[in-house]
């Protein structure tokens, strides 16, 4: 499993995960928000991102209004700042958006552990299917990608889902998690 809390990996990725590395650590974002365990998930990471995909950055709060301050104080002032309270699946959640150097950001926080957030949970899916299936299956995932889909319909038409593939990737990253958990 790639490491969650190290980015350090991302230094010797593709050339997206280099300038990823490279925005998060001139700007300092992942160390401003040390406080609220940030995590880096979506496609980036996990190796399925396309130029213009985005930085997704998730975290954990116990005050969201100590988080919104902390968003407004620290990235209010980049282009495109957009800041978001609403209610995902019944839980709070602030979302906040910007540009640094070019690339989007997407910090997401609740009030819930980093590791039981579902973007996190379908990472672990997501990686540990693209690292089981080889780099033929991330070729294909990048592919339908291109052509308009998102990730997990991506996995989804490839695995032959027959259900919605949020939440099969959701039940799949779960069992993933639970078995590292026990190791």
């Amino acid at each position: 499993m790639i490491p969650l809390e190290d980015i350090a990996y991302l230094k010797e990725g593709s050339a997206l995960q280099q300038r990823a590395y490279r925005v998060l650590v001139r700007h300092k974002i992942l160390s401003l928000l040390e406080g609220f365990t940030p995590v880096l998930a979506g496609t980036i990471p996990i190796g399925v991102a396309l130029e213009n995909s985005d930085l997704d950055v998730l975290c954990c709060w116990k005050s969201s209004k100590d988080f919104t301050e902390c968003l407004e104080k620290y990235f209010g002032a980049y282009p495109g700042f957009r800041l978001r309270q609403v209610f995902k699946k019944g839980r709070e959640t602030v979302i906040a958006d910007f540009v640094v150097d070019g690339v989007s950001v997407e910090i997401f926080g609740q009030q819930i552990p980093v590791v039981e957030q579902e973007a996190y949970i379908h990472r672990i899916a997501e990686e540990y299917l693209l690292k089981e299936k080889g780099e033929g299956f991330r070729n294909a995932v990048l592919k339908l990608k291109k052509e308009g889909l998102k990730t997990e319909p991506a996995f989804g038409v490839l695995l032959e889902m027959e259900s919605d593939p949020y939440d099969t990737l959701l039940e799949y990253g779960k069992k993933i998690r639970n078995i590292e958990q026990e190791k």
